[in-house]
């Protein structure tokens, strides 16, 4: 997997690049095999709004695979707490891409399965016609 990080008015320290990058170490093994080709853009940024207080975090994840892309954003207090968010929502884009894919190629199947079925019951000299 190829990583790469952004910091917006935060320092960006070696123990927490471990912890984001650990965190999508996680969500790669769902992507299956070809986690080479996977390119993870992760961008950590300090920020206040003017209704809001104090120190809030946001973290922007962005896989992109295979022309897939899953992006995911948490907005949180915590700075850890924010890269576990955007990576349980990752979790839930990636499992839900996947087994969507994996429905749809089961009803095609069913489908090729049932014409298949449909042309095994009809007479014999109608299946087999000769000219």
């Amino acid at each position: 997997m190829n990583i790469t990080y952004k910091a917006n008015g935060i320092v960006l320290t070696e123990a927490i690049r471990d912890y984001a990058e650990k965190r999508v170490e996680t969500v790669g093994r769902l992507l299956g095999e070809s986690r080479e080709n996977v390119v993870v853009e992760i961008e950590l940024s300090q920020t206040t709004k003017h209704h809001k207080t104090g120190n809030i975090f946001k973290t922007e994840i962005i896989i992109r695979n295979a022309g897939k892309r899953f992006r995911a954003v948490s907005v949180k207090d915590d700075l850890y707490a924010s890269i576990d968010d955007a990576k349980e929502e990752l979790e839930r884009e990636v499992v839900t891409k996947k087994e969507r894919s994996q429905t749809l190629f089961r009803r095609g199947a069913l489908q090729v399965k049932s014409i298949l079925k449909g042309i095994g019951n009809l007479p014999r000299r109608i299946r087999f016609k000769r000219r």
